[in-house]
């Protein structure tokens, strides 16, 4: 007859299986509630990312602005029209860079958007921080979703690569 507390019956070391101490039991509680985890619905999500890109667009609209303003204190009112027209390019360079640094170090403690929407990025594996290559992949990869007309953001192909998840608070 085998006891219930001990189902090897005190052969486990024949069988090198290991016994159950606090730190197991303390990861087994960290899986349970990583599987109670509600995956964000696609309207939340897009929602802070419409937020999100809200604040980088201003941003990048006041950094424009500042080069603008230096440009008129320099060369007065006669330029300013030409260098706003022949200089959209170097905007959309700004506001690309702006994009990956805000999402790179914002994601992983909350960007404005998400904090709104009560949502938050997580790694898909573990419990452990989310590393500055994940975040610096994931915003790259949104990135890129922007230029593909959003269908790789709708599929949340950005954090299935960067093997992050978003997640509800």
């Amino acid at each position: 007859r085998i006891p219930l507390d001990n189902p090897m019956g005190g052969i486990e070391h024949f069988y090198n299986v290991p016994s159950l101490e606090a730190s197991d039991e303390q990861s087994v509680e960290k899986v349970i509630q990583k599987s109670k985890r509600i995956e964000a619905r696609l309207v939340s999500r897009m929602c802070a990312y419409v937020i999100d890109c809200a604040v980088v667009l201003l941003t990048s609209l006041f950094v424009f602005g500042l080069f603008v303003l230096t440009l008129y204190s320099a060369v007065g009112s006669s330029l300013i029209q030409s260098f706003i027209l022949e200089n959209l390019d170097f905007f959309i360079l700004l506001n690309g860079v702006i994009y990956i640094i805000y999402f790179s170090l914002w994601d992983g403690v909350g960007t404005f958007g998400k904090l709104i929407m009560g949502i938050e990025v997580a790694t898909r594996d573990d419990d452990s921080l989310l590393s500055m290559t994940q975040l610096f992949n994931r915003s790259v990869l949104s990135l890129f979703g922007l230029l593909l007309f959003f269908i790789p953001n709708i599929l949340d192909m950005h954090t299935r690569l960067s093997r992050t998840s978003t997640v509800e608070k």
